[in-house]
C-alpha cells in the first residue's frame, strides 16, 4: 500500500507499506503400510513467516538537475518453525522432534540518494545506506555511477556499490538431523563494480548494449556436513563472480518488439576457509554451485489490432556444478543445461473509457513444450504450467 503527497512542484512525499505473511509446512507421510524403515520414513514441519516493512521517503528537486531522496525504513520479520521425524534403523520406530523456534528481528535504515543531469555529456548516481540490525549490528554500504554520452546515441555507463545480507533464521537457528544452525554466523558482504556501453542505431529502434561484471563476496553462508549436534552452516571467507552481459533490442515496426539477452558468468572460491574439501560446495578453484557459466534469453511480442498482444521467451540455462548426496557423503556432479518455452497473451475484453473501468484477459503458460530438467539434483522443475486471469484498469 502506498500514499503519496506533492507538498509543492518540487517536493513530494511517500509512504509505503508491505505485508508478507506465510503459513505453511509439508506433511510427508509413509508411501506404504510397508515403508517404516530408514531416516525420516515419514516427516511433518509447520512454519509460519510473517515479514513487515514501512518505508518513508521524500523526494525533493533541488536544482532543475538535481534530484534528492532521502528516507527511513523500518523492517520487522519473525519466523517460527516446528516439525518431527519418525525413522527405523532396524530396532523399531523412533520419533525425532525438531527444535522450534520463535525468533523476531527488527532493522532500521537511512538512506540518501542523489540524481544528477548536469546537462552535459555527464549523469551521475551516488546514494548511501546506513542499517542498524538488532541482531548483527550496523552496516554501512553505497552506491555510485556514471553515464557519459559520447553521442546522441552512443553512452559509457560505469558503477561500484556494496551490500550486505543477514543469515537467514534456519541457518542461524534450524535444529534438524543434518541442519543445525549456527548463531555466531556473520552477514555476507559483497562489493560489485561495472563497466558498458550502449549504442542505438536506425532512430532509436535498433539497440545493442554490452555489460562487464565483476563482484567480490566474503562471509558467504555455506552449508557442510558436521557431526550430531554440531553447526552445518559456516562462513566462507572469499569466493568472486565475473562476466560479460550483453544485449539487442530490436524494434522493427509499432506494435513488434524482440530482444535478446547472454551472460557469461565465471564464478571461484578463492579462500573456501577450514572447510574447502572436495565433495562440498566451496572447494579452492572451483566454481560456485548451480551457477551457469551460459544463460540466454529471447523475447518477443507483437500488438494484434490494437487489441491483443502476443509473446515469447525462450530461456536457455546452461550446465552447472551441484552436489549428489549419496550414503551420507557428498560429490561434485553436472546438471546438464535446459531450454524453457513460455508463452503468453493478452486481450482487451473491454477498454477503459470515464466511469468505467477497462477489463484485459491475460493467459501464461510456462515451459509450453513440458521440457523435464532439475533445477538441483534431485529436485525436478515444474513442467506446463498454464495461468489464465484478468486485469482491470480505472
Amino acid at each position: 500500500v502506498e500514499f503519496g503527497r506533492r507538498f509543492s512542484p518540487g517536493v513530494e512525499g511517500k509512504l509505503l507499506y508491505t505485508r508478507y505473511h506465510i503459513d505453511g509446512g509439508f506433511d510427508d507421510r509413509q508411501d506404504h503400510p510397508g515403508d517404516t524403515l530408514g531416516f525420516a520414513f515419514a516427516r511433518h514441519r509447520s512454519f509460519n513467516i510473517l515479514r513487515q516493512s514501512v518505508d518513508a521517503r521524500l523526494d525533493v528537486l533541488a536544482l532543475p538537475s538535481v534530484m534528492i531522496t532521502a528516507g527511513a525504513i523500518v523492517d520487522l520479520d519473525r519466523e517460527q518453525l516446528n516439525g518431527e521425524a519418525s525413522s527405523n534403523f532396524g530396532s523399531g520406530p523412533e520419533a525425532t522432534s525438531s527444535t522450534p523456534f520463535d525468533e523476531d528481528r527488527r532493522n532500521l535504515s537511512s538512506y540518501v540518494q542523489a540524481l544528477i543531469d548536469l546537462s552535459l555529456p555527464l549523469s551521475l548516481h551516488l546514494g548511501a545506506r546506513l542499517d542498524d540490525n538488532d541482531a548483527f549490528g550496523s552496516f554501512f554500504t553505497y552506491r555510485a555511477g556514471a553515464v557519459y554520452r559520447l553521442s546522441s546515441d552512443l553512452r559509457i555507463r560505469a558503477s561500484l556499490g556494496t551490500g550486505f545480507k543477514a543469515p537467514t533464521f534456519a541457518e542461524n537457528f534450524a535444529n534438524e538431523p543434518f541442519e543445525v544452525g549456527n548463531p555466531d554466523l556473520d552477514p555476507e558482504r559483497s562489493i560489485s563494480w561495472e563497466v558498458g556501453a550502449e549504442h542505438t542505431m536506425w532512430g532509436g529502434s535498433f539497440a545493442v548494449w554490452a555489460n562487464y561484471f565483476d563482484q567480490r563476496f566474503r562471509d558467504l553462508v555455506q552449508y557442510s556436513f558436521a557431526e550430531p549436534g554440531l553447526p552445518n552452516y559456516d562462513n566462507l571467507p572469499q569466493a568472486l563472480a565475473r562476466g560479460i552481459e550483453t544485449g539487442v533490442s530490436l524494434v522493427p515496426r509499432a506494435g513488434i518488439t524482440v530482444t535478446g539477452q547472454y551472460t557469461y558468468l565465471d564464478t571461484e572460491t578463492t579462500d573456501p576457509g577450514a572447510d574447502g574439501s572436495p565433495g562440498t560446495a566451496f572447494e579452492l578453484g572451483q566454481p560456485l554451485v548451480r551457477r551457469p557459466a551460459h544463460a540466454l534469453r529471447v523475447a518477443g511480442s507483437v500488438r494484434l489490432a490494437g487489441r491483443a498482444t502476443l509473446g515469447l521467451n525462450l530461456n536457455h540455462v546452461g550446465s552447472r556444478d551441484d552436489l549428489a548426496f549419496e550414503d551420507f557423503t557428498a560429490v561434485r556432479v553436472r546438471l546438464p543445461g535446459y531450454t524453457t518455452l513460455e508463452v503468453s497473451a493478452m486481450v482487451d475484453v473491454l477498454r477503459p473509457r470515464p466511469g468505467h473501468p477497462g477489463v484485459t484477459a491475460t493467459l501464461r503458460v510456462e515451459n509450453a513444450l513440458d521440457e523435464e530438467y532439475d533445477t538441483v539434483v534431485g529436485f525436478q522443475g515444474r513442467g506446463r504450467v498454464a495461468s489464465l486471469g484478468a486485469r482491470v484498469r480505472f
